[in-house]
């Protein structure tokens, strides 16, 4: 078939060999300006057990599974630091994946309360008192809690196992200067 002169076959065929490029050169692109590297970066780092990079609604998620007693708070850091190096800005969510059949997946059931109660008050020493009377229960070899002004942080430690969490806050009540 023909139009004016130019066969219409090659010019859909040339069309799509062109698309076909550019998608085939994007997903290298991203295979290797970002995710090899962001890999490598994390791999470096003590504590982390196991790394994998998924595509979802949001774009690039990291699962992140991490060995048992480490200082997760430091470590979080230094994720989110490489993922920024590496990204030039582009976030990543990370996905933290713990063994769901553990008995600190119980514990933390028992002060997922009192963490966001805390966290809708804005009163984290209330809620460290909380997480305090409700942990002196439980048979932990230890546990920690930080706050920053993004997140409150949880670890659980027990044995040779340990349970992570993250849990991501608005800073809407806390005003800074006067």
């Amino acid at each position: 078939m023909e139009f004016r002169g130019i066969k219409l076959y090659i010019v859909i065929i040339v069309t799509l060999l062109i698309v076909g490029l550019f998608f085939a050169a994007r997903y290298l692109l991203d295979v290797y300006r970002i995710e090899k590297p962001l890999k490598e970066q994390l791999a470096s780092l003590e504590g982390i057990r196991e790394i994998e990079i998924i595509e979802n609604n949001k774009g690039k998620a990291l699962l992140v599974s991490f060995m048992p007693g480490i200082d997760f708070y430091e470590l979080y850091q230094k994720i989110e630091g490489k993922i920024e190096d590496v990204t030039s800005n582009r976030k990543a969510d990370i996905i933290i994946v713990n063994d769901t059949g553990s008995e600190l997946s119980e514990s933390y059931y028992q002060l997922h309360f009192a963490l966001y109660e805390g966290i809708n008050t804005g009163r984290f020493l209330e809620m460290k008192k909380n997480i305090d009377d409700i942990l002196s229960t439980e048979d932990l070899a230890s546990y920690r809690v930080w706050v920053d002004e993004k997140a409150v942080y949880l670890q659980l430690d027990k044995d040779n196992d340990s349970f992570y969490c993250r849990i991501a806050y608005k800073n809407k009540g806390i005003k800074e200067g006067g």
